[in-house]
């Protein structure tokens, strides 16, 4: 399963334009167009996001998929939103947020919970 979330991750890229990769961090650029991230967490899962600004907040959308295994994977115990015009997953956040290195802290805190939900069921 992480092959083919690699797979799909790296298909993915297209959609970015531009990733920089740094050891086991990655950094954001700006390239013609939404802000990317390529994260790896600190058990070794790998998450790609897409940052979007709509009506002055940021998102950052889910770009890869995620195997909950046989976890509830329920938007509200997941705690994501589903934007029906992009067809995509983004991190819910319970207030507006209007910088992007909020939102990069806050999705980098979501994927560590993410993993961490998967691996005890602990809830977040």
């Amino acid at each position: 399963m992480k092959i083919l979330t690699l797979i799909f991750a790296l298909i993915n890229i297209f959609i970015c334009v531009k990733i920089v990769f740094v050891v086991k961090r990655l950094r954001i650029e700006k390239a013609r167009g939404p802000f990317c991230l390529a994260y790896t967490s600190s058990s070794k899962n790998f998450f790609m996001f897409k940052y979007i600004q709509k009506n002055g907040d940021w998102r950052a959308y889910i770009l890869n998929p995620i195997d909950y295994k046989d976890r509830n994977s329920a938007r509200s115990v997941t705690h994501r939103h589903f934007d029906s015009s992009l067809k995509l997953y983004y991190v819910c956040w319970t207030a507006p947020v209007k910088r992007l290195d909020d939102m990069v802290a806050i999705s980098k805190k979501w994927a560590e919970a993410t993993v961490e939900y998967i691996r005890t069921e602990k809830k977040f």
